[in-house]
């Protein structure tokens, strides 16, 4: 019996080490990814339709044990108008966006050392660059800026971090519309430098 309850502490001790020791990386990552975005106002996103693009990013990690200090600035291209089809590379109408964010980031599991599981709470302030206002509907114009609240989880494989976000939209996206508040979902892949 007392050799079971050494054992057992001597794992629980190991166990309880190895989770302190647990650390993601800190850093820059440069990344691309798709995005895909919906509105619950049937002009901007009508059912089965989405605004999709893709989007090029640079973001900071500070701080790498388990909890850690993240933000960045993201561009995004994107359809103009909502399509039912995907047009994620080759967007005909385009809306191009910028998205700066920061918040905290948590790494929740690290399985070896060079693979950590890792999750977010970011918040977002969205600044539309350019858009032509001859190509969209009568009472279609996007606010100067918008923000959103990002949750996300991500691993990192060696230098390699892979990402998928889910942007929860707070203020409306469209002047004059009331339910024009953007959700965004994004998947991202990027590289430590």
């Amino acid at each position: 019996m007392l050799r079971l309850l050494i054992i057992f502490s001597a794992i629980t001790f190991y166990s309880l080490q190895i989770q302190a020791q647990t650390k993601g990386k800190s850093g820059a990552i440069i990344y691309t990814g798709i995005t895909s975005a919906v509105s619950e106002d049937a002009l901007l996103t009508p059912e089965g339709t989405a605004i999709t693009g893709y989007h090029v990013g640079l973001d900071a990690r500070l701080f790498s044990g388990t909890m850690f200090f993240g933000g960045g600035i993201q561009y995004h291209n994107l359809t103009l108008l909502a399509t039912p089809n995907a047009e994620y590379f080759s967007p005909e109408k385009s809306h191009k966006l910028v998205k700066t964010r920061f918040g905290l980031g948590f790494n929740i599991h690290q399985f070896t050392h060079l693979i950590t599981l890792r999750a977010k709470a970011y918040g977002s302030f969205n600044f539309n660059l350019e858009y032509d206002p001859e190509m969209v509907p009568e009472n279609y114009e996007y606010t100067g800026a918008y923000a959103g609240a990002i949750g996300g989880v991500g691993v990192d494989i060696g230098f390699i971090a892979i990402d998928v976000e889910y942007e929860k939209g707070l203020v409306n996206a469209l002047t004059q519309r009331p339910d024009s508040k953007l959700d965004i979902w994004t998947v991202s892949l990027g590289f430590f430098f």
